[in-house]
């Protein structure tokens, strides 16, 4: 800190050797501020910073510039990523579900599983789809048609908010599906267990990239420390 108070006094008398005596300082001062700045990245409140006042703000220009196109983290690439996006996005390929591209708007609605049970009893999960509707929305007088399965997924969630709501693929069949079918029963049961064991399995796979990642925390706030 010395060397500091030193450094400012000679900044004030005179530009020219303030120059010379920044240069000369700096590097003594760059490991301290490396390890400042580790230490607040690694959250913790000891770490001191070290502040020099310099009228020409270049001259302490050290940082390398970024690139903003790098820097960014759409919310797009995190769903990409993210087990359940992954895992369903295989389920729907694997049964060549037209659906398979949109993942990110099931996934928006809380009942995407029953969404895409239906879908199988009603389309073979929208492959024989009339304007895009995959459910019979509508009824055979009143079809609804869609742009792209995503309308159709909107709606799809929204006529099981508003008429269905809390209920169950037991209840449903007999009502949405007219007459009783077990059929509709049996198959749409079956694809929304497989969906329930999809989920569960992707929230195992979310866990363990969270444990990973708190492993990989805790290991550079101790490097972070030992550099002290």
């Amino acid at each position: 800190m010395k060397a500091l108070s030193t450094l400012k006094s000679a900044i004030d008398q005179s530009s020219f050797v303030g120059i010379i005596a920044l240069v000369l300082l700096i590097p003594v001062l760059q490991p301290q501020l490396a390890s400042a700045a580790a230490l607040q990245t690694s959250g913790q409140s000891t770490a001191q910073v070290f502040e020099i006042k310099v009228t020409d703000s270049s001259l302490l220009d050290f940082a390398p510039k970024q690139n903003n196109s790098q820097a960014s983290i759409t919310l797009s690439a995190i769903q990409a990523t993210d087990p359940l996006t992954v895992n369903l996005q295989a389920f729907l390929q694997d049964n060549d579900s037209p659906l398979q591209g949109y993942t990110n708007e099931l996934l928006s609605h809380d009942n995407w599983k029953t969404v895409v049970a239906i879908s199988f009893v009603e389309s073979n999960m929208c492959v024989h789809n009339y304007y895009y509707n995959c459910s019979g929305i509508g009824g055979q007088e009143y079809l609804r048609k869609y742009n792209n399965f995503g309308e159709w997924v909107n709606d799809m969630s929204n006529v099981l908010v508003t008429r269905y709501n809390g209920w169950t693929l037991d209840k449903m069949d007999g009502v949405y599906v007219q007459p009783y079918s077990p059929n509709w029963k049996i198959g749409s049961k079956k694809i929304y267990d497989q969906l329930t064991e999809l989920e569960n399995f992707s929230n195992l796979e979310r866990a363990e990239i969270a444990r990973a990642n708190s492993v990989a925390q805790q290991s550079n706030q101790e490097l972070a420390t030992i550099a002290q």
